[in-house]
């Protein structure tokens, strides 16, 4: 079964009407004030006119088990292609690692008739001899948007805060297998809420200066977002 993961992001400021159905102008779709930036390198960018709100990104890293290295590296657009057709991008995302070079992962985002988003990820395996180190996607929210500020989990107050280097770890109830989560992350000019029937984790970096919210997909490799502007 598909993981079915529902982004709601409520960032409408006031005054401003968004419609059902968004102006796309290159590698944007625009929501009013609300921007969703299409990478070559296949990251999903929200933003309005103060700056980032959170960015969505395949994270693949791999592992050479023979020397017991692996290579954090994300994508790089020169490797990959990105087209847009029909109110859809679609993206194939290569990657270049330990002398190899191989698809790694489908990816399209689709304008829905609604206006909503449907971005799906179809990640493959690492070729013969290397390994996929973790089946995940990634969003990130920067540290100056959600520093102090408390989200609802399980119907609960977790407050977030920059913790000292390196790394300081939000401890969250494991949630494998319950349906039904949802993290509230209050902005400035709404809030952004993640629906998820899958595990996830909420890890702080400070040497990354965001915070950031795993997305563990099935054994299948596929998962599908559906982004909701309003």
């Amino acid at each position: 079964m598909k993981m079915q993961v529902l982004i709601t992001a409520l960032l409408a400021a006031a005054g401003i009407s968004l419609t059902a159905a968004p102006e796309i102008k290159d590698n944007t779709i625009i929501y009013g004030d609300i921007k969703v930036n299409c990478a070559g390198n296949g990251n999903i960018t929200v933003s309005n006119s103060k700056g980032e709100i959170c960015k969505t990104y395949c994270h693949y890293s791999v592992v050479d088990p023979a020397k017991n290295k692996t290579d954090w590296s994300r994508f790089k657009a020169d490797d990959c292609t990105m087209t847009f057709k029909g109110r859809k991008f679609t993206w194939i995302l290569n990657r270049k690692s330990f002398g190899q070079t191989w698809k790694a992962v489908d990816q399209t985002l689709e304008v829905l008739e609604d206006g909503r988003l449907k971005l799906t990820i179809k990640k493959y395996p690492a070729p013969e001899g290397l390994k996929l180190y973790d089946n995940c996607v990634f969003t990130q929210f920067p540290f100056s948007a959600m520093d102090g500020k408390t989200i609802k989990y399980q119907g609960k107050d977790v407050k977030l805060t920059v913790g000292e280097k390196p790394i300081t770890r939000i401890a969250l109830p494991s949630v494998k297998g319950v349906k039904g989560t949802t993290y509230s992350f209050p902005c400035e000019s709404g809030s952004v809420s993640y629906y998820s029937e899958c595990r996830n984790g909420l890890t702080a970096y400070s040497r990354s200066k965001d915070f950031r919210l795993t997305w563990y997909l099935p054994a299948s490799g596929t998962g599908i977002f559906i982004i909701d502007i309003k």
